[in-house]
């Protein structure tokens, strides 16, 4: 997951990506973006190894330690369909789920991925690194990143109707699936955002936690690309850069 660009690929990375600091630190508001990898189980044809799910556990478990020492900053995950918090949970089963997770990590979330457990792994995988520190106390809320759930439903639904004629999940996307797999959900997840900061306007920040193919630099007339950054511990875990726009082509 760490893959570092060899140097000639430096030149062509975009500004925000080789100088977010310098940039970001001039906008009124600001997306933090933290490239994950994540699981796509739902998906016609995905299939899973424990490679892969190492990798999938390793990315959760860096997003999960991100907010070890941060707070007060809204969080907005692709694996949301709409707001989350416990609150959603009946009252009489949060004491068992937060004992539950207590139980799985005992000891908090570890630094060195090597030293996850199965079941700790299990859990990062199934349900993201940021659910598990809602479950934790260290994240209050979990904002969805979709403002049209129907819209965005007919949108999967396109998607996955293709995927079922696939024989796997590399085979390259053509342009009408391209544009709705990156451009349409990137849009989406920055109108949601948009709404948040128009609502909320003394908030600077905002988490936004999505794939590491996905780039939200194309849509200026939604959000500047200068104020979208990625802190520089997730920033070779991006792969989204050898796209040239937002159809990913």
């Amino acid at each position: 997951m760490n893959l570092k660009p060899k140097p000639f690929l430096i030149l062509l990375l975009p500004i925000f990506f080789v100088l977010p600091a310098a940039k970001a630190a001039e906008c009124k508001h600001r997306i933090i973006f933290l490239p994950q990898m994540h699981n796509i189980k739902e998906l016609p044809g995905s299939q899973t190894s424990e490679a892969k799910n190492d990798k999938i556990a390793e990315s959760q478990l860096k997003i999960a330690n991100y907010f070890e020492h941060l707070s007060n900053v809204p969080v907005f995950s692709e694996q949301v369909g709409e707001d989350f918090t416990l609150d959603a949970v009946p009252k009489d089963e949060i004491p068992s789920l937060k004992k539950h997770f207590d139980q799985i990590f005992p000891d908090g979330l570890p630094e060195d991925p090597k030293a996850l457990t199965d079941a700790q792994k299990e859990k990062l995988i199934n349900h993201g690194g940021e659910f598990v520190q809602l479950v934790r106390g260290k994240i209050k809320k979990i904002h969805g990143v979709v403002k049209d759930p129907t819209s965005m439903k007919k949108i999967f639904e396109s998607i996955n109707r293709w995927y079922e004629t696939q024989p796997s999940l590399d085979v390259p996307y053509p342009p009408e699936i391209g544009a709705l797999v990156y451009g349409a959900r990137e849009r989406a997840a920055l109108l949601k955002i948009q709404s948040y900061f128009s609502q909320n306007k003394g908030q600077r920040d905002v988490i936004l936690i999505y794939g590491a193919s996905h780039s939200f630099i194309f849509y200026p007339e939604l959000f500047p690309s200068q104020c979208v950054f990625i802190p520089k511990e997730f920033q070779f875990d991006w792969k989204g850069r050898h796209r040239s726009g937002p159809e990913g082509f």
